[in-house]
């Protein structure tokens, strides 16, 4: 189902294929389809977007990215909140990311709340150059892309950056992360 522009959703709008520039009550992508937010423009959401089961949201376009709620995906097949030069996420609540197949970037935005991945088996984990007001949690995940396939980079995080039971070890590539709280656990050094 292709989201016409501009229009008004007044309930869940599930997202099989385009999410294009409008405002929206709340977003669904349901198990198995994959949702892509598209630019230019902005795409509003003033609740929160789920991802099913198997589901996958690709952000990487110039639109203006904006979620008033949270981000929330579940045995989800890939996340990525990646916006393209012109483009801007904005998530103002948190993002809470488990059970991830497939991929997880989120990269070059702004979260609101915490930041969780957790218990996910990606081939990568990026969390690279983001603005996080809470905590930003990786625990318990396994990436399979290799030794530098954990990446936590270059991110400012308004209270503590806390990671526990990743194989491998996140790592920063060389970019620390600013953190206003502590760094604790396999992140202690990042």
């Amino acid at each position: 189902m292709t989201v016409v522009a501009g229009g008004v959703a007044a309930q869940t709008t599930n997202c099989t294929t385009v999410l294009t520039p409008g405002s929206y009550t709340s977003v669904n992508v349901p198990a198995g389809a994959t949702c892509t937010v598209s630019g230019p423009g902005t795409v509003d959401v003033a609740g929160n977007v789920s991802v099913g089961t198997n589901g996958s949201l690709a952000f990487t376009s110039n639109a203006n990215f904006v979620v008033n709620g949270s981000l929330i995906g579940t045995n989800a097949f890939t996340i990525e909140i990646s916006p393209a030069s012109g483009g801007a996420a904005s998530i103002l609540g948190s993002v809470s990311l488990t059970g991830i197949a497939g991929f997880v970037g989120i990269n070059n935005s702004f979260i609101g709340g915490t930041l969780s991945v957790s218990g996910s088996n990606p081939v990568d984990i990026f969390v690279v150059s983001n603005t996080v007001s809470g905590n930003v949690l990786i625990r318990n995940n396994t990436t399979r892309g290799g030794a530098n396939s954990d990446v936590i980079q270059g991110n400012t995080i308004g209270s503590s950056l806390v990671c526990s039971g990743n194989v491998p070890a996140p790592v920063d590539l060389g970019t620390a992360n600013t953190v206003g709280g502590n760094k604790v656990g396999q992140c202690s050094g990042l």
